[in-house]
């Protein structure tokens, strides 16, 4: 995916975006010059500075501009980056439609095929922030978890940043302001104004947000200030408009109506060049700015302020936002004694609440007018007002009750299924005899655990197809067993050897064929497509297929149908595709041995499975899993292994991988049953002559080429960090050391 775009250097750019946006503008010239970054994603970084900037119409004028490009480029990376920066746009704009989610899926969806853990982060973050409150809190909790472990993974401050801000936000929307503070806490030392000038003006302004919440006011309004001298010097306009709106509600309820009105009008002026947007914190503005003004006494200008932000509600169609304006109006009017006019305010927003279930709302509505009655002096009707509140206070707790059961019912389905999946990866010793017992994946290796996450991520999409590279005996098969296992809508695996068949009966087997189609065909046959109708398509060895099978396969995946050999009628079949290979697809792709739009659709998510020496340090894990599993197979008891044994094997080469460690444990067990088991028992099991990589050596030179090999290639995987290297190959890092001495390993690969 990655070979133009180099993602650290994306998000390096993105950084200093976001911290020194007016540097970042400044330089630009300089870094299209470099040519570091393509230019495409060099534009969303400069999208991303506008939104910081406050230059929202910009913004989406270049969102727009840039989208046709974005599409045709096909790049599930830039992809994943251009949905998140639309939602980043929607968030701040549109307060009715739900266009922000939108963007949230899209954007989630293609982070799945760029497999970038960054922006699985990323997403996950911004999926609680849009449902702090919405959904029961351990979820949230859970997800932020989760996040904050792939922020640690990839390795980026900014998103370990990100995640505790959030968690802090969580808290604060769920009103926990001691948990908040604690999160404040953890990341006060880890944040500063010089190095991460953006987090710490919102961090700042959290903090303020949890005293203005506990009634600390003085204290609210020095962070709040502290914030916006650092939010001035960097130009982070959005952030000053709400700084000043934070900053000016910690004034109002100290009494200093001036004072928040000045506050108000300086967040507006800040917003002013986004005139043609709905910023949805515009209206929160204007309504406090409209209070602070009725309750200094200037009741004419309140009234104007609310009667302009109306009228551009109707403009723009915004529904919502026109009657929450409606009622804040009506609010103010009772009190200039304007009664029917307020009146006819409250009764359409009424109207509108009651029809869109809107309870909260409602009640506010109704409070509204029973306060109308009441200054009217008209008792009667403000009790009866009064009672219509009370009966929409009953349904909106009953309906707060039936979402949050519902919450709860999905929680334990959640639960459930989260269970049914560890009882598939991780079968217990009591099941090892039975049939289920080489579906497991086995090691903690890390390669073995991003495939295993990989794979689970997969199994989440009923019909994403998956792609599993990796040498013969790798668990290839094991690892489709544990996605189709895993994907809850999948019924049925069937699986097809594409070596193993015959090219010219390779159509039949996949498509089916009617009676006569051929010679032999005495009745109709069922294709495999068809018996995987709903459920997982297995073709491993997909490398074999021959091209001109690979375009009709090619066909099937795209329209969805397929046509039996011998027949014109297009039957519709849908079921995933999990294709597996002992090649670099992408090598037959460039050698014309593999078509590269088949390739496209199979590796929606592609899965590397490492060889066994590539992955030394879970040999013994292995070995104890394997002596276990046979041990209860023959009804023998489990022998002692001593360190020799193991030795031994980590000298080996192991061509079969898993797989031939897997026989060479069971041939031990049929031919040589011992309780101690010791170097001495793989004696003629270990094959000399497939592991000879040198003709005419002897063993000692042999394995010497060997554990040269394995050594160099450890080196090269780990950048010669010889601490790492090490604990992947199972010894100290001083034995490393003199193996290396010894063996005249060099970085070059060159042997003395």
């Amino acid at each position: 995916m990655h070979d133009t775009l180099n993602e650290d250097l994306y998000y390096e750019y993105d950084s200093l975006a976001l911290n020194q946006p007016r540097r970042f503008l400044e330089s630009l010239p300089q870094i299209r010059k470099k040519r570091f970054l393509p230019k495409l994603a060099l534009e969303l970084n400069i999208i991303n500075t506008c939104l910081i900037l406050g230059q929202l119409s910009e913004a989406k004028a270049r969102l727009d501009e840039i989208y046709p490009d974005i599409r045709n480029e096909k790049d599930s990376f830039l992809l994943t980056r251009y949905h998140l920066l639309c939602h980043k746009f929607y968030a701040l704009v549109e307060t009715e439609t739900d266009l922000a989610s939108g963007e949230l899926e899209k954007a989630e969806k293609h982070q799945l095929l760029s497999g970038s853990i960054s922006q699985e982060c990323e997403v996950l973050i911004q999926k609680c922030i849009r449902s702090l409150s919405e959904q029961e809190i351990s979820q949230n909790e859970e997800s932020l978890q989760k996040a904050m472990n792939l922020a640690i993974q990839c390795g980026y401050q900014e998103l370990i940043l990100d995640v505790y801000l959030a968690f802090i936000q969580l808290y604060i929307a769920n009103n926990r302001p001691e948990q908040a503070s604690q999160e404040l806490i953890l990341i006060q030392d880890m944040i500063s104004a010089e190095k991460h000038p953006l987090k710490y003006v919102q961090m700042k302004n959290l903090s303020g947000v949890i005293n203005l919440g506990m009634q600390i006011l003085p204290v609210a309004c020095q962070c709040f200030r502290k914030a916006l001298d650092i939010a001035e010097q960097q130009g982070y306009v959005y952030q000053q408009a709400q700084l000043y709106m934070n900053l000016g509600i910690a004034q109002f309820r100290l009494k200093d109506f001036e004072a928040a009105i000045a506050l108000y009008r300086k967040s507006l002026s800040l917003l002013a060049q986004n005139q043609d947007l709905q910023l949805s914190i515009v209206h929160k503005i204007i309504s406090n700015q409209a209070q602070a003004l009725a309750l200094s006494g200037k009741l004419d200008e309140s009234i104007s302020l609310m009667e302009n932000a109306l009228e551009a509600a109707v403009k723009v169609g915004n529904a919502r936002n026109q009657n929450i304006l409606s009622i804040n109006l009506a609010d103010i009017l009772i009190e200039k004694r304007e009664f029917d006019y307020a009146q006819r305010l409250i009764e359409t927003a009424i109207n509108y609440f009651s029809q869109n279930k809107l309870y909260g709302m409602l009640q506010n509505s109704h409070l509204c007018k029973a306060r109308l009655f009441e200054v009217k002096g008209d008792y009667k009707s403000a009790f009866e007002s009064m009672e219509e509140l009370y009966g929409i206070s009953q349904i909106y707790f009953r309906e707060n009750f039936n979402i949050q059961s519902r919450r709860y019912i999905q929680r334990i389905d959640d639960f459930r299924n989260e269970y049914l999946l560890l009882k598939n990866q991780c079968l217990s010793d009591d099941r090892l005899g039975q049939n289920h017992t080489n579906r497991e994946l086995l090691g903690e290796h890390p390669l073995i655990k991003r495939a295993l996450a990989n794979a689970m991520q997969a199994a989440r999409y009923p019909y994403v197809n998956v792609h599993i590279y990796g040498e013969s005996g790798t668990g290839k098969e094991i690892v489709a067993r544990l996605i189709h296992e895993a994907s809850q809508n999948s019924k049925t695996l069937v699986a097809i050897n594409a070596s193993a068949i015959s090219p010219n009966l390779i159509e039949s087997e996949l498509f089916g064929h009617v009676r006569g189609a051929f010679t032999g065909a005495i009745s109709d046959h069922k294709g495999k497509f068809l018996l995987a109708n709903n459920g997982t398509l297995f073709l491993d060895e997909i490398s074999e297929m021959p091209l001109e099978c690979q375009s009709k396969l090619l066909r099937a995946i795209e329209n969805q149908a397929i046509i039996a050999v011998g027949s014109n009628k297009e039957i519709t079949v849908k079921c995933r595709i999990v294709s597996a290979s002992n090649k670099k697809l992408k090598d037959l792709v460039q050698k014309n041995l593999f078509r590269l739009d088949l390739y496209h659709r199979l590796n929606k998510i592609e899965i590397y499975l490492p060889p066994l020496r590539e992955r030394i340090s879970d040999l013994e894990l292995l070995t104890l899993h394997f002596v276990k599993r046979f041990a209860r197979e023959f009804g023998n008891a489990i022998p002692k292994i001593d360190d020799s044994f193991i030795e031994c094997l980590r000298k080996y080469y192991f061509p079969g991988n898993v797989r031939e460690l897997m026989n060479i444990i069971e041939r031990i067990f049929i031919l040589k049953p011992k309780p101690l088991w010791t170097a001495d028992q793989l004696d003629g099991l270990l094959d000399d002559h497939t592991a000879s990589a040198l003709e005419g050596s002897s063993v000692s030179q042999t394995l010497k080429h060997k554990e040269q090999q394995v050594i160099h290639d450890i080196l090269n995987q780990t950048n010669w960090v010889q601490k790492e290297a090490a604990r992947l190959l199972g010894m100290t890092e001083s034995t490393l050391s003199r193996r290396i001495k010894k063996l005249g390993i060099t970085r070059q690969g060159e042997r003395k």
